[in-house]
């Protein structure tokens, strides 16, 4: 399929997915053989994100107004995630504890002394959405939209115990960062600006991401989950590649199960974007 078209309308929350992170902000993976995949966070509800307004400056003079200018908001962009079930997994990740076994109950600390030391985490969301560009040959057709936030702090809210179905809340804080989720930095000369908190697009099938952790300098071939092959084992299909921060524009083969990098660092993350079906 051709790029997607920048005209798109959305509905929708279909997948989130939350990664661990390296001290470098990279998806936390520990083998060359396996792919890290995240915790998936299910029974999604709502994704809000919170975009302040930029000020606004009024220059007054002579008893009116006669200039406005702006500037950047004081307040950072903020969210929330609400689920329609409870997941200790997600919950010891993004709280820094850890889910207790005991005999046939589990278990886990809200509101502990880590409070203050919850870790930096990846987001990784997308809703269905549909091609909306009326001068092109693929009006109508199904695409996908993500919401990747890098580095973010997201942090549990109780949900009451009444007669409603309880829907647990996070709150969700972004940090500035200068790169991806899959390693590579952002430049003036691409992006148009070097930081940011989210990052937002559009892909033909729907987006997955994976991170593995580099075992050789020489030719090696790095799988994807069995449940997730590629739809098209090409740069189409798996635009992004990375050798930790460096992406990689030559030396990968692709494939619908895997790439193949004929080189690497040794200890460094490699990871992908692709699209699956």
């Amino acid at each position: 399929m051709a790029v997607p078209s920048s005209l798109f309308a959305t509905v929708g929350f279909r997948n989130l997915r939350v990664f661990a992170l390296d001290a470098n902000g990279y998806m936390a993976a520990t083998t060359a053989t396996t792919a890290y995949e995240g915790i998936r966070v299910t029974k999604n509800k709502v994704l809000t994100i919170t975009h302040p307004e930029a000020r606004l400056i009024i220059h007054h003079g002579d008893d009116r107004i006669f200039a406005l200018d702006t500037l950047p908001p004081t307040e950072p962009l903020t969210g929330e995630v609400t689920l329609a079930n409870f997941n200790l997994d997600f919950d010891a990740l993004v709280g820094n504890v850890k889910v207790v076994t005991q005999n046939e109950a589990k278990m886990i600390l809200v509101a502990s002394d880590q409070q203050g030391f919850e870790p930096l985490v990846g987001l990784f969301a997308y809703q269905q959405g549909v091609d909306v560009d009326d001068t092109g040959s693929t009006y109508g057709g199904r695409r996908w939209h993500f919401a990747m936030l890098p580095q973010a702090w997201v942090i549990k809210r109780m949900p009451p115990m009444n007669e409603n179905p309880a829907n647990p809340m996070y709150t969700v804080r972004p940090q500035f960062v200068t790169k991806y989720l899959t390693g590579s930095a952002f430049a003036s000369a691409t992006e148009g600006a070097t930081q940011a908190q989210l990052v937002h697009g559009i892909v033909n099938y729907k987006p997955k991401l994976v991170s593995w952790l580099s075992a050789t300098t020489g030719d090696a071939f790095y799988p994807f989950p069995t449940a997730y092959p590629a739809v098209l084992g090409t740069t189409a299909g798996i635009p992004i590649v990375c050798d930790g921060p460096t992406l990689k524009a030559a030396g990968v083969t692709y494939s619908t199960t895997g790439v193949t990098l004929a080189s690497s660092t040794i200890g460094n993350i490699v990871s992908c974007m692709y699209e699956t079906s």
